[in-house]
């Protein structure tokens, strides 16, 4: 099936390879440039094959029209059996996992997606966040209350980095707070620390960013609050911050602004922005407000979208329920609510449908890029089921697109959450496909990878497949 947009509109052709080239001559002039596009046509597709034609500046698309078959199904990991209260997070990909449980050993990893976990090199602590660069050999960690009487008493942590995917790990210079959430760029160097208080809880914490890998960090001018979340862009330009209110960032965490939603929950009640989530760009953002006092019976959680970075927010009428944690997919399409049950949406919280998960749980959350691959931290729950790790998978759809790249052209697309391969070929036989060694780069800083054109590679067709 080829698919391209002429002057007169969208243009579907169902042919056999060995005409797909005619057609093509014909309607060629009729092409204007543009990037992939969606149609219904397309939409029970799963192999994208991305054509550059010599003659003309534009991009065809042939799909390979199979069943849709997405997996539903929510598996145990082979991780033990631990109080995965604490948190979770994952590399672009989804396949690098990080996982923290209170006690020691504190901080768990995988590399195979949750087939297998190790205790990691990080000292026991009273952990309460961690994150992970695009690449996930990048992790950051927050610790909070300690209680020594041999120093004092009670009194906040420090925040720990490692760069070797958990194998060893080191305190960064941030100083000691009772620190809540940390947030972490694509690329590891923009880092974002909320403390809900102090070191010693005399006073509301602050939020801290660093720009260097946690090598030097600086308190922001957002206010002194109890802060629970933070997120960010991939880039790290764009930053949000749950506390008693919502704050954004839209210059790398220098100055925050109070964001204006439409409260909704009764008087006397006191608001806790208890998870929030972003999408790369930063134009999508989730977050779940609990609410600490009921005044009025009936009163519940909700959880808010903005589309439009911060700008506005939304409360959703579906999901509702008590506690929860959010996560979005690179794009901002997919959103994922664990409130009591796990919900998901795929139209950036327009319609939400609630997923067959083992148990009622309020884990933790987390989703790579493209939102196919998630994973969820169980805890015991009224079905009395082991706790564990649990993912849920679906074949990878990605769309290629073609992209400016310095004073070239280059082809991109969303991380997949498994292994793809790029090829290459003259023509649309079957056989005629050549994978390209090290065609792409990661970016970081978009969660994308890219092929880059050249004048020798830059025509012909290509797809992405798995090996």
């Amino acid at each position: 099936m080829i698919a391209f947009e002429t002057r007169t509109g969208v243009v579907v052709l169902e042919a056999q390879a060995s005409v797909v080239g005619a057609k093509l001559e014909e309607l060629i002039k009729e092409m204007k440039p543009k990037d992939l596009f969606d149609h219904p046509s397309l939409s029970s597709s799963r192999q994208v094959i991305l054509c550059l034609l010599k003659m003309t500046c534009c991009v065809v698309t042939m799909v390979a029209a199979t069943s849709n078959g997405l997996a539903q199904v929510w598996q145990a990991t082979g991780a033990p059996n631990k109080q995965w209260l604490v948190a979770l997070a994952c590399s672009a990909d989804g396949v690098k996992l990080v996982a923290a449980v209170a006690g020691n050993p504190g901080i768990y990893c995988s590399t195979n997606a949750g087939q297998s976990w190790l205790a990691s090199g990080a000292p026991s602590n009273s952990w309460t966040s961690v994150a992970s660069s695009a690449d996930g050999n990048q992790l950051i960690a927050s610790a909070a209350i300690i209680v020594d009487p041999t120093r004092g008493g009670d009194h906040g942590d420090l925040i720990y980095i490692s760069t070797n995917s958990g194998a060893s790990w080191r305190p960064t210079s941030a100083q000691s707070n009772q620190w809540s959430s940390v947030a972490s760029s694509g690329d590891g160097k923009t880092l974002v620390a909320a403390a809900a208080y102090n070191n010693r809880a005399t006073s509301r914490g602050l939020i801290y960013v660093s720009t260097n890998s946690g090598t030097n960090w600086r308190a922001s001018d957002a206010p002194a609050d109890r802060w629970y979340s933070v997120a960010c862009s991939a880039d790290g330009t764009r930053q949000v911050a749950g506390g008693t209110g919502i704050f954004t960032s839209t210059n790398s965490g220098s100055t925050w602004q109070s964001n204006n939603i439409a409260w909704d929950f009764p008087a006397g009640a006191s608001p806790m922005w208890y998870s929030v989530a972003s999408s790369a760009d930063g134009s999508t953002l989730l977050a779940i407000r609990l609410l600490t006092t009921y005044s009025t019976a009936g009163s519940v959680d909700r959880v808010y979208v903005s589309t439009n970075y911060g700008t506005t927010w939304a409360s959703t009428d579906f999901p509702r329920g008590a506690g929860g944690y959010v996560a979005t997919s690179g794009n901002g399409d997919t959103l994922i609510v664990s409130m009591g049950y796990i919900y998901t949406s795929t139209n950036s919280g327009v319609t939400w449908s609630q997923n067959n998960v083992p148990g009622q749980t309020y884990g933790w959350i987390a989703s790579s890029a493209d939102g196919n691959r998630l994973i969820l931290a169980l805890s015991a729950d009224a079905f009395s089921l082991p706790n564990s790790i649990y993912t849920r998978y679906s074949p990878p759809k990605p769309r290629l697109k073609l992209k400016a790249v310095g004073s070239g052209l280059g082809i991109s697309w969303t991380v997949p959450a498994t292994n793809m391969v790029l090829q290459r070929s003259s023509s649309l036989n079957a056989a005629g496909w050549e994978t390209i060694a090290d065609a792409f780069t990661l970016n970081p800083k978009t969660l994308q990878e890219q092929f880059i054109l050249s004048a020798t590679n830059g025509w012909g067709f290509y797809r992405l497949a798995t090996p």
